[in-house]
């Protein structure tokens, strides 16, 4: 659809040239938009709507979004729109209130799917809170979309090929690291229960390697430790080919989620309830769930090497997954990219 003259925005982007009021409110020509998403998703009994991408406006500095600013803020001294541009003296109230236009776009969208469907599931995938600057450099807001979403999917890029990639500055563990820390930031902006997405090939194409299945394990254990209900995956080779390494990981990730389920969905992260001892706390992760008498410890090995840790309980333990028995007067042995998920007893 074409947005009138008036409804234009004063700086578009290449998504769309309508004015982000006009999207936020769900109002002109954009609100007829949206009564095609809810009549699609009646005609094919969808049952949620998934934003695929984020939820960054197009600048417009029209009088619109100058009068939307100056409800947003209580502020109306400002020259406009000097005072909200870079150096400006309302900059960050700017930013502010554009992260609150993209938290609204998604309020609209969620508005129209839930006419074809009411309680329908909402889910975006948007980049993790502030990742790499993006509530300024983007004005995407986890912590505000969040609020008009049933589940926030936060993604992040590929994983190295193969194990030499594993230590190198700019890959491997830092890879790794990376978006093991945009899920924390995530977790710790919002209670709506976040998916993580593995972006697995990056870009697409047959001759593009897969990420290397053991290594995004150990990555998986420590996000699903962390919190995240649920995992998705993006990319593919073009032919259709799948690597078949990743079969086995999947039904295995999605019995992690379905066995410590009741921890993350009704339970309490605490990681100072239980401790260990005896390797680095940056290369073995500890990540602590009660649920009324017990206690879920996730204990995530990111190297290369077995390792050996002493948990400090003495009350009755097994594993979660295949519930035999452990000793926790004995030390635990977490194999290498592997963790051990361990329930420990009131």
């Amino acid at each position: 659809m074409t947005p009138t003259a008036e409804e234009k925005a004063t700086e578009p982007n290449s998504y769309t040239t309508i004015c982000p009021e006009i999207i936020a409110t769900g109002s002109g020509t954009y609100g007829r938009f949206l009564e095609t998403v809810t009549a699609r998703m009646k005609q094919f009994s969808a049952d949620g709507f998934m934003l695929d991408y984020e939820c960054r406006p197009p600048l417009c500095y029209c009088d619109r979004c100058r009068l939307a600013f100056e409800r947003y803020t209580k502020l109306t001294d400002e020259k406009w729109p000097e005072d909200v541009r870079k150096d400006g003296r309302y900059y960050r109230q700017w930013i502010g209130f554009r992260c609150d236009q993209g938290a609204r776009y998604v309020k609209a969208i969620g508005e129209a799917a839930r006419r074809a469907k009411p309680g329908c599931s909402l889910q975006a995938w948007i980049a993790g809170y502030d990742y790499a600057g993006t509530i300024e450099s983007a004005q995407i807001d986890l912590s505000k979309a969040a609020e008009y979403l049933t589940e926030p999917e936060v993604p992040h890029y590929t994983l190295p090929d193969d194990y030499s990639d594993m230590w190198m500055k700019d890959g491997g563990i830092y890879t790794i690291e990376a978006g093991i820390k945009t899920v924390q930031d995530s977790l710790n902006v919002t209670n709506k229960p976040i998916v993580f997405c593995s972006s697995i090939i990056y870009p697409l194409g047959s001759a593009t390697p897969w990420s290397d299945p053991q290594l995004l394990n150990a990555q998986m254990l420590a996000i699903i430790g962390q919190g995240a209900r649920g995992i998705s995956f993006w990319g593919g080779h073009d032919d259709g080919s799948l690597d078949g390494r990743y079969l086995h990981m999947l039904a295995k990730w999605n019995a992690v989620l379905a066995a410590a389920g009741p921890f993350l969905w009704d339970g309490k992260r605490d990681d100072t309830a239980v401790g260990i001892q005896g390797a680095d706390p940056n290369l073995v992760r500890k990540y602590v769930w009660l649920l009324k008498d017990k206690a879920l410890v996730f204990v995530v090995n990111l190297t290369q090497q077995n390792q050996t840790v002493r948990v400090q309980s003495k009350r009755p333990a097994h594993d979660l997954l295949t519930g035999r028995p452990l000793d926790l007067s004995q030390p635990l042995s977490v194999p290498a990219l592997e963790a051990a998920m361990v329930i420990v007893e009131g």
